[in-house]
């Protein structure tokens, strides 16, 4: 938390229209797990979980890079096993989807290891 300032830069406005092209790529109605900042942008959904907690039955994760240490361990963890294939990456922001094919993952998983 910190003190809220009224506008935005061109910056946080780029950033703020890749997340919601992104967001916009998964079905409305579809379970979605995102990480901390994301998920607000998710709240409108009936299934939107915070990834801090878990993935749980989530359709789809969307993870602001590089996170908190937790959640892109999560994230990360999901990638290995191959559960989930990153479909998009928009920025810092990257959306995974359980069952997509994974022929992307290792690209990112070397990012990921950047940060630990």
């Amino acid at each position: 938390f910190g003190p809220f300032r009224f506008g935005a830069t061109e910056k946080q406005t780029t950033r703020y229209a890749k997340l919601q092209a992104l967001i916009g790529k998964a079905p409305a109605r579809w379970k979605i797990a995102g990480s901390e900042k994301v998920v607000p942008h998710l709240s409108n959904r009936p299934d939107a979980y915070a990834l801090r907690i878990g993935i749980f039955d989530a359709d789809y994760i969307v993870f602001q890079m590089p996170g908190k240490k937790e959640e892109r361990k999560r994230f990360r963890d999901a990638l290995v096993r191959g559960e989930f294939g990153v479909k998009h990456r928009r920025g810092p922001f990257v959306m995974a989807k359980r069952g997509h094919r994974t022929n992307k993952n290792a690209r990112l998983l070397k990012r990921l290891d950047r940060w630990d």
